[in-house]
């Protein structure tokens, strides 16, 4: 327990703007892919966890017709693997587009520093979901009124900063320059913009498909 805790500090240490630098370039060289996986997960079953707590007692699952504890359970298992497939997958797209461009630097060292702001950017997202969830719930006017806020004023900034920290690792583990690394992550970000949005588009044809038979 003493060594997670000491691990979530450090994903705070992310959250710091002021000394993240120096925060990453003392993690640099360290820790195991087998760490930094764990670390992703930890953090995805942490937040599921803190959305089961608060999904339960609202009823939004128990509404759904034969649904089980063990049910429930499988849920939040699974729903924490899948951002540490995604994690691993991104981040392979990334190194995969970096070292076209000319770095030298290994997956695992790119994977094991970005760990910090994967866990980190789980839990700040879990924190949002969970209050709009709550206000929706029991103050939906102005729960829409704070979501539309909470995307544009906190959520959206904290995405820059978060692409901001995989430029910086970037910039520390392949060596290129801030020009190229600054492509890799336009094009690592649009690669994934357009795989969202090809697979919300063949659900929504899907859908469609079955709502026309």
């Amino acid at each position: 327990m003493s060594v997670l805790m000491y691990d979530f500090q450090k994903w705070l240490c992310v959250l710091d703007f002021r000394n993240v630098n120096a925060f990453l370039k003392s993690e640099q060289g360290k820790g195991t892919v087998t760490v930094a996986i764990a670390r992703v997960l930890v953090s995805a079953l942490v937040s599921d966890i803190l959305l089961f707590i608060v999904l339960v007692p609202l009823g939004f699952w128990l509404l759904e017709e034969g649904t089980t504890i063990w049910s429930m359970i499988g849920a939040v298992i699974s729903g924490s693997l899948f951002p540490v497939f995604v994690f691993l997958l991104a981040n392979g797209t990334f190194h995969l587009i970096l070292r076209l461009l000319g770095g030298k630097g290994k997956y695992t060292d790119l994977i094991c520093l970005d760990s910090f702001v994967a866990a980190a950017a789980g839990l700040v997202s879990a924190f949002f979901s969970i209050i709009n969830i709550l206000l929706l719930n029991f103050a939906p006017a102005v729960g829409e009124s704070v979501n539309c806020l909470a995307t544009l004023l906190i959520l959206g900034p904290f995405t820059v900063y978060f692409l901001y920290l995989a430029y910086r690792i970037a910039l520390m583990v392949h060596g290129l320059s801030k020009r190229r690394t600054m492509a890799a992550v336009i094009v690592n970000v649009a690669i994934w913009f357009l795989l969202v949005v090809a697979m919300e588009y063949a659900e929504y044809v899907g859908m469609a498909a079955q709502q026309g038979v």
